[in-house]
């Protein structure tokens, strides 16, 4: 299936890039304007009051980082180095 997508703009990290997407199937082929991306066949949906971010699409965690940090000693108490020598004590 091949979608359209568009919104008030479309935006890399540093400009506009346009407002519309165009995916086929888990893939963004395209970027650009919608006049120039929409053609027969393909679904469009619109999303004027909003913006498209492409790549921030990867929200995970590495799970062995995340549980080292289980295991360490939280130090913020600590004022000084006497209240790091009770906390670790």
């Amino acid at each position: 299936m091949t979608l359209l997508l568009s919104a008030q703009s479309v935006l890399d990290s540093s400009r506009v890039v346009g407002d519309s997407i165009l995916i086929d199937g888990a893939r963004v082929i395209a970027v650009g304007r919608k006049e120039d991306l929409l053609r027969p066949g393909v679904e469009h949906v619109e999303h004027p009051a909003r913006f498209i971010v492409p790549g921030l699409r990867d929200g995970h965690i590495h799970l062995a980082g995340w549980a080292a940090l289980g295991d360490g000693l939280d130090l913020g108490e600590a004022a000084d180095l006497v209240g790091v020598k009770e906390l670790v004590m």
